[in-house]
């Protein structure tokens, strides 16, 4: 009979000490942790050389039993900011891309236990123009108009540290052909592909370029944007000597697209 006193007052202790543990570790009254939506940053590759495309990666993932949806704005990308503490101290931005013009819908919808995983090119935000440490502070504000039952309406905010080294030619050149080539011959990633070229603000990139606005009537705007970017840091005559043809129309292009950036029609980066 005692013996069973005792079993029964050490599991009387053991259930008290548990519900404390749980109540610690989750909140009080609570047992199981809750099921949420989980928004995040990373950085895949955390350094690269001088006007290389540096990327983010943003993923949500639905711990929820039911589906849910979000909108993430125009392109899927007018709701994320950037703010840039540069090598020196200095704090840049923060930066958002403009909401106006045409552009694709920004709705998701996600399964139970799933995960949406984006890949973002940071160049369109901001041109890291020197090698050194970057901390980026990425933010995911809120949405302007949320829908009923929206998952994401709140902001999230995460720091990131990038490395940015010195300009390597060879990988760069390496960069510009590699995405040259997925823009002209790949069926689902020629427009993430002709963007990061068009952001890369080299002499390097202007052949490359030059090539897929040749050769593409689809993608030839884009590269002209880029081309004009190029131009806006290095000089119109320079990229005009870089160009492998002689493309009159070509040329006139860039000259429009860089006075239009100049004007402030366009944004540079």
């Amino acid at each position: 009979m005692r013996s069973t006193q005792i079993v029964t007052r050490r599991l009387a202790l053991w259930w008290v000490y548990t519900a404390f543990a749980v109540s610690a570790a989750f909140g009080t009254g609570a047992t199981v942790p809750p099921a949420v939506v989980a928004a995040s940053f990373g950085a895949p590759k955390r350094s690269a050389g001088l006007h290389e495309p540096i990327y983010i990666e943003f993923s949500v993932h639905n711990g929820t039993r039911a589906p849910i949806h979000f909108d993430l704005g125009k392109d899927r990308e007018g709701r994320f900011e950037f703010s840039i503490g540069e090598p020196g101290g200095k704090m840049a931005g923060p930066f958002r891309l403009p909401r106006g013009g045409p552009g694709t819908v920004g709705k998701v919808s996600l399964a139970p236990a799933g995960t949406y995983t984006q890949k973002i090119l940071l160049n369109e935000w901001y041109q890291f123009e020197a090698p050194g440490d970057y901390k980026v502070q990425c933010k995911l504000i809120p949405a302007a108009r949320p829908e009923p039952g929206e998952a994401l309406t709140g902001s999230r905010s995460e720091k990131l540290y990038v490395h940015i080294g010195p300009r390597n030619t060879v990988r760069l050149e390496d960069v510009c052909r590699s995405l040259a080539t997925t823009a002209l011959n790949s069926s689902s990633d020629w427009r993430p592909a002709v963007t990061a070229l068009s952001y890369i603000p080299d002499l390097i990139a202007v052949p490359f370029l030059e090539e897929v606005a040749v050769r593409s009537s689809a993608l030839r705007a884009t590269a002209v944007e880029g081309l004009a970017r190029i131009a806006n840091v290095q000089g119109i005559d320079k990229v005009i000597s870089n160009l492998k043809g002689k493309h009159p129309r070509l040329v006139s292009e860039i000259r429009t697209e860089l006075n239009m950036i100049r004007q402030g029609v366009r944004v540079a980066d």
